[in-house]
């Protein structure tokens, strides 16, 4: 199991007609809009009387599916495969991707072309700290490769350091709608075919008839749609 945007772990607590306080713990591998907005110890009231509030409990990788079968989480969220039968994955929502760069960068003077991009240090996002991925696999299927120079495991970390640096970011295009102004990037597409993927909400089977996480579930497929 793998991850591939910014993660963090929140409490969420539902006040639903039947289930009042009942407290979930969500593993959220990426940033769903409006359902989780930001990191940090605040809480913010959500509609439908959902409250999430920031932990300080962490899971990413296979660590997450082990979360979740010693049922320390409930839910995972993130690019997820070869999942065993004791799990149950939903689609949220599909993911592309586009390359960030500093503005005023000297690459960021009209169309970004292949040659371009392999011409740019670049800045990896991997939780294990390599130094390969999707970006690469369609790189190689071409037989290029690009200069891979940094490597973090969070994509915000990435698009910081890119804000910062004359290093190049390819991250999810959500994130990058949401943040890439305040941060100061430019926005491109990218200039080469990356196939698109797929941000999944697993759950232990066990949970299969616990109705406040149905209701959590139902709540988050509804936000990863807007």
């Amino acid at each position: 199991m793998a991850t591939a945007t910014e993660g963090n772990v929140l409490e969420a607590q539902s006040r639903t007609p039947g289930n009042k306080n009942v407290a979930r713990r969500v593993r959220q591998g990426g940033k769903i809009p409006g359902v989780v907005y930001g990191a940090g110890k605040q809480s913010r009231m959500l509609g439908d009387g959902f409250v999430a509030e920031g932990s300080d409990k962490f899971a990413v990788g296979a660590a997450s599916l082990n979360a979740l079968r010693t049922n320390d989480l409930d839910l995972a969220i993130g690019r997820i495969w070869d999942l065993s039968e004791d799990f149950q994955a939903t689609a949220v929502f599909e993911e592309s991707f586009v390359v960030v760069i500093r503005k005023h960068h000297p690459a960021t003077r009209g169309k970004l072309s292949l040659d371009d991009y392999l011409a740019l240090d670049h800045i990896l996002v991997s939780f294990s700290g390599g130094f390969w991925g999707m970006v690469d696999q369609a790189l190689k299927r071409r037989r290029l490769k690009r200069r891979v120079v940094a490597s973090v495991p969070m994509f915000m970390t990435a698009m910081s350091t890119a804000a910062q640096s004359n290093l190049a970011a390819t991250v999810p295009a959500r994130l990058a709608a949401k943040y890439a102004k305040q941060l100061g990037l430019a926005v491109f597409d990218t200039p080469l075919k990356i196939d698109p993927f797929t941000i999944s909400l697993v759950r232990h089977a066990r949970s299969a008839s616990d109705p406040g996480l149905d209701w959590l579930s139902h709540k988050i497929l509804q936000a990863g749609q807007n």
